[in-house]
């Protein structure tokens, strides 16, 4: 997530027990400092957000983006939003 007035970022939140936030910290390295955990407000609402230390593009985990785009599309989101902006980095 970088800030850019002129950009948008489609997401879907989640509701989330400490175990499920705990368990999030350990998978996004929390501890080691590779990810840091940030709220920003969406909408009136407070959001959990992990953002990367280091702001150098990676490649996600085998699975991870293919997960995540197979959610978007039986979410509804918008084919074009998803062939532009997520499969590129499969």
């Amino acid at each position: 997530i970088r800030p850019d007035q002129s950009a948008y970022v489609l997401a879907v939140l989640w509701l989330l027990t400490s175990a499920c936030e705990a368990a999030l910290d350990d998978y996004e390295e929390i501890a080691t400092g590779l990810y840091t955990k940030a709220s920003l407000e969406i909408q009136d609402t407070p959001v959990l957000v992990y953002l990367a230390t280091n702001a150098l593009p990676g490649h996600p985990l085998a699975g991870y983006l293919e997960a995540i785009i197979a959610e978007t599309y039986r979410g509804g989101f918008d084919p074009a939003y998803i062939t532009r902006y997520l499969q590129p980095w499969l």
